[in-house]
């Protein structure tokens, strides 16, 4: 897959994300946690490493989101 290709596919599913988040639907943060996927390989197939960190903090904020979102109180 090209670096170009994955770069439309992350904004797009960036969107989708950020669009079901809005709406108050779980499935944005799950969406959300598999983009961080695409994100590590679109990191090292241009090695641009410093993305990588943005990966750890946006993983560690949808686990977060997510945990607060399904637990009952």
């Amino acid at each position: 897959m090209s670096a170009s290709l994955l770069s439309y596919l992350l904004s797009a599913s960036s969107l989708i994300s950020l669009w079901l988040m809005g709406k108050k639907s779980v499935w944005g943060i799950i969406v959300g946690l598999l983009n961080q996927i695409l994100w590590v390989v679109y990191a090292l197939m241009l090695k641009q490493y410093g993305l990588l960190i943005g990966v750890v903090a946006y993983t560690i904020i949808n686990i977060r989101n997510l945990r607060k979102w399904t637990t009952k109180r």
